[in-house]
């Protein structure tokens, strides 16, 4: 928990030095947070001082002032750092997904948008955070390609339907 606060000191931190908001709404919503499960970048955008393109933009600040490792730009990762989903909240999720991927393919942010884990704007918030770009296979299946390197072929799980990873 402790870590989390300091995350939050960090990105409040970070909304100051970007000139979105000042110290007197720093102290506000720190108060505020004091006494809530609530993200303190929503708390920010529900408090209207910034917005959520800005949520946006303090996030990817943060990310790139610590410079987070490739294991850190995963999904899990990142819902864990900014938006203090327990890491046993995040091993059940893919518990879960492993456990209904062959009924239902479930994405990481979907099954934690559905045990009320995760809003759907902060699983948008992770995707463009990393910069995730998805390709869509003609049946339907969705892979991120910031995983593969481009011009890689790979072959999709569900019909084997050959994928090229496309460049930028």
């Amino acid at each position: 928990m402790k870590r989390y606060i300091s995350i939050n000191k960090e990105l409040l931190q970070t909304a100051i030095d970007l000139g979105f908001i000042n110290y007197t709404q720093f102290l506000f919503i720190k108060n505020i947070q004091k006494n809530s499960d609530v993200n303190i970048l929503t708390l920010l955008v529900e408090n209207n001082f910034i917005t959520e393109e800005q949520k946006d933009i303090i996030i990817k600040n943060y990310l790139d002032e610590n410079q987070f490792s490739k294991h850190e730009i995963r999904f899990g990762a990142i819902a864990h750092k900014l938006f203090n989903i327990s890491l046993r909240d995040i091993k059940n999720a893919l518990n879960y997904q492993r456990q209904v991927k062959k009924f239902i393919p479930l994405r990481l942010g979907e099954i934690l948008v559905l045990h009320n884990k995760l809003t759907a704007n902060e699983v948008m918030t992770i995707l463009k955070l990393q910069e995730s770009k998805m390709i869509t296979c003609k049946c339907g299946t969705l892979y991120n390609f910031f995983k593969f390197n481009k011009g890689k072929k790979i072959l999709c799980y569900k019909c084997n339907n050959e994928l090229i990873v496309p460049s930028l």
